[in-house]
Order: C-alpha cells, then structure tokens, then sequence
C-alpha cells in the first residue's frame, strides 16, 4: 500500500488518474512494454488500472475496472492482474483479472473479521496467488491463504491467532516459487513473527517469533536468503532494526538504525545475490551493509525513509 494521497501527475510519461491506493510493476517487459498496475481512488470511486511503458510509447493506460471498495492491494504477472479489497465497515474481496482485462474469478472472505487485503503475490509461475488479510483494531488474527491462481479455489489457508493482536502483513514467493514467506506483527512493540511455508500445502518450514515487529521483507534473487525490516513502536521508544535470514532459518545478523521516529516508519531492505550488499534506508539513512552486517557506508536521505530495490 501507498500512503494516502500519492499522485500519478501529468507529464508525457505520467497520467493523472487520481490518488494511488497500490502499486505494482512487473520487473521484466512483455512484448517490448513494462506492466504496471494500480489501485485508484478517484473521488471517491474505486478502480484498478492496468498500465504499460515503454520507451518508444511512453505510459498508457491499457484498462481500467470500477471496484466496490478502496483496492488495498495489487499484483501484476504477465497473466494476472490481482486486485484485494477492503474497508474498515467492508470485507475482504480478492479479483482476478486477465492482463486483457477479462475478469476470471472473485472471492469473498466470509469470517466477520476480515476487512481488507493487506498483500496480495503472484507465484513466479503463476500457479498460486497468496493473500494475506486485515481485521478491526483489536482483533488477534493473522490470516494467509493461498488460491490457485487458474480457478480461485483455496488451497490452504494459515490462522495465526495470539493474545498480542496480531496482523498478517506482507507475503512473498521465494523466487523458484517453492517457498513462501509471511511476515506479522502486533504494530507496538516487539511480537513480530516471520514465517516460512511450503507455498504448496502449507507446511511450515520454520517459524522466527523473537524479533522485533517485521513491516516487510523480500528474497535476495537467489533465493538462499531473506532480509526483514522492522520498528519497535515509537510510543514505547524502540529502534528500527534489520535482519539477515537465511532460507534454512538462522538469523546471520541483525543490524539497528536507531531510535523510531514519527516519519520514519519503518526499515526498508533489499539484498543481491549472496546476500553479500544489503541496502537498508532507515531513520533518515540509507545504508550499505557487507555479508557480516557490518556498515560500508551510509548517505543522509533528508527526506525520511523509502522503499528500496
């Protein structure tokens, strides 16, 4: 998700088409184009976008779908457009779009706890789509559950319910798509869990519950390594920290940018093959990290935190 009132403004290679509510692009071209989608509001009226680029043909507009409630979150494959939706009086609701603009199946979370879509993955073979969803303030459950991605039936689903309100928040596919990886927290203080599955049936391969609250995490393109980003509430004075994971499950080192702050959220991370450079924008920094955790160098963002890849 985008923070409220991101705008795509017009320029030759931009279109203004309202506030942005989610983002995702396709890292590899299609045909010569890069695939962008987006969740809009515009006005109060919900939709998705399918975009493309290209370097001969600048940003259009490929279709746009009107949604019933605010997209949350969105995925982009070259044959899928994932769309999740939610609000806080309405219900979770997963739809499938084909990159032609064919709507190919819709799901409807029916537990009275689930608003919303937190995160929404496309498997890198396109066989699964993972979900992980939002309930009210208060409500101590995290959900996963991961669809085939050709007929929208669910093929398992993972409840994580504690006495410390725990939310579900990010899930991503490793990148040979065997594994898949979900992060929770309790939004406070410490509590976060990182959780790895077989992206198959569900089995959990092993589960990190002693970090601080994970708010995302990715692969590095090997697929050998996991790094997290997490925060300590700044109402209980906690630190942003970093973690390398391996994919076996050992926390190689843990990396802290300091005190939480207001406008900094939360660590953004992001490591190469190897995990041998781990960039991690924290607390106002961006940071250079080696293979043992130890700062290279770092550069004074300004501007606060942002996402990095």
């Amino acid at each position: 998700m985008l923070p409220g009132g991101f705008t795509l403004a017009q320029s030759v290679f931009s279109l203004n088409i309202g506030s942005v509510t989610a983002l995702s692009m396709y890292p590899t071209p299609i045909n010569g184009q890069y695939l962008i989608a987006a969740g809009v509001n515009s006005g109060g009226q919900y939709y998705a976008y399918l975009l493309s680029w290209s370097p001969g043909g600048g940003l259009r507009t490929l279709w746009s779908i009107s949604e019933p409630e605010n997209v949350e979150s969105i995925a982009v494959s070259p044959n899928y457009v994932a769309v999740g939706l939610g609000s806080s009086s309405g219900q979770g609701i997963i739809n499938v779009y084909s990159t032609g603009g064919k709507e190919l199946w819709s799901y409807t979370f029916n537990y009275w706890w689930t608003t919303g879509i937190n995160d929404i993955a496309i498997s890198p073979n396109q066989q699964l789509i993972a979900v992980t969803t939002s309930a009210p303030p208060g409500q101590p459950y995290g959900d996963l559950t991961v669809f085939n991605a050709i007929t929208g039936n669910a093929i398992w689903s993972y409840t994580y319910g504690t006495s410390q309100f725990l939310g579900t928040r990010e899930a991503t596919f490793s990148p040979n798509g065997n594994y898949l990886l979900m992060i929770a927290g309790n939004g406070y203080a410490s509590g976060g869990y990182v959780i790895l599955f077989n992206a198959y049936n569900g089995q959990v391969i092993w589960d990190i519950s002693n970090l601080a609250d994970p708010a995302m995490a990715s692969f590095s393109p090997d697929g050998q390594y996991i790094v997290v980003g997490a925060y300590n509430s700044y109402a209980w004075g906690g630190h942003n920290h970093a973690y390398l994971i391996s994919i076996s499950g050992n926390v190689l080192w843990s990396y802290t940018t300091g005190p939480n702050a207001p406008n900094a959220w939360f660590d953004w991370v992001s490591t190469n093959y190897g995990a041998t450079k781990t960039y991690v924008a924290g607390n106002g920094y961006l940071y250079l990290l080696n293979s043992a955790g130890s700062v290279i160098w770092q550069y004074p963002l300004g501007f606060g935190n942002s996402p990095i890849s």
